[in-house]
């Protein structure tokens, strides 16, 4: 995408989605900071306050190597990876910017088990910038499900030309 449409719902891109149904690796070069942290919340049954411990796992783009020496180098987050402590399950991601403004917010709802694995039952996507927020429910997880290798072959719509390039 070179210019971002007015209508932020047409910048919808896949790797959105992909970014927050999955939590992508940390690469070597990162600087990583854990911290305690916890969270409350109001139980809707009793009404009575629920503290849940989390950690907060911020992932940092690495400092400019040309630093001087002395001078206090500034790294910016590129996620923030919160998970419980009790269970060890992520309940929330945010994903910043290269300016360091929060891109993308994902919000993990309650874990289901699904075909034996524990997966959240919603995921909420916040994007502030764009100001619109999906909520996605599962229902259905299918794990490992094999995909024939005709479903990878494209075939060439009827009276177009196929041109070879050397």
């Amino acid at each position: 995408m070179t210019k971002p449409a007015a209508n932020p719902l047409e910048n919808m891109r896949p790797e959105f989605f992909l970014d927050a149904i999955l939590i992508h690796s940390i690469s070597p070069d990162r600087i990583v900071s854990l911290t305690n942290s916890s969270t409350t919340t109001v139980d809707a049954k009793n009404k009575q306050l629920l503290e849940t411990p989390q950690y907060e796992l911020t992932i940092l783009n690495p400092g400019h190597p040309d630093g001087s020496p002395g001078v206090v180098q500034v790294f910016q987050a590129q996620r923030v990876i919160k998970f419980s402590r009790v269970t060890l399950m992520a309940t929330e991601q945010d994903i910043y910017n290269k300016d360091g403004d929060m891109q993308t917010q994902v919000l993990y709802g309650p874990y289901q088990t699904f075909n034996g694995m524990l997966f959240p039952s919603t995921i909420t996507i916040n994007r502030p910038l764009e100001e619109y927020r999906i909520a996605l429910s599962v229902e259905k997880v299918t794990f490992n499900q094999p995909l024939p290798d005709e479903q990878f072959q494209s075939k060439v719509p009827e009276g177009y030309k196929v041109q070879r390039m050397p």
